[in-house]
């Protein structure tokens, strides 16, 4: 038994929460998250989104299928310098390259997409990367 217990408070686990990590939700997007988590300066942020798919029909070695909607998640990296982030990463199913800035409060956070271009997947699309920047600001607000 005491070894169970030694065990155990050796065991514990590595927090690196710091006072932006949780979740937020987008204030203009239903159904849209992202969550964000830091280790010192450095942060990472994922994005949510349940999208409809539209007749987007998915083959797998169990079978075909053809959802009504599609969860997917997007990750951006970067440094954080007191309560602004620096980020850059892939959205728009990896054809745009982004990099924004996100300046965060005790209820939220306001993200500027700073500049955006195709990524190398992007280039053979039709998807206008640099019109991103039209939407901002995009502001979250703390959900937990």
């Amino acid at each position: 038994m005491l070894y169970v217990a030694a065990l155990a408070a050796c065991a514990a686990p590595a927090l690196a929460a710091g006072p932006y990590d949780g979740i937020y939700a987008d204030n203009s997007a239903a159904n849209s998250y992202i969550s964000v988590h830091t280790n010192g300066n450095q942060m990472i942020v994922t994005q949510y989104e349940v999208l409809p798919a539209s007749g987007v029909l998915f083959t797998t070695p169990f079978g075909s299928v053809m959802p009504r909607q599609i969860n997917t998640w997007q990750l951006l990296q970067g440094t954080l310098s007191g309560n602004t982030a620096t980020l850059s990463g892939q959205l728009l199913f990896n054809q745009c390259n982004v990099r924004l800035v996100a300046s965060f409060t005790t209820t939220g956070l306001t993200a500027n997409i700073t500049g955006a271009s195709s990524s190398g997947a992007g280039s053979s699309s039709t998807v206008n990367c640099p019109a991103i920047t039209a939407y901002n600001p995009i502001r979250f607000t703390r959900v937990f």
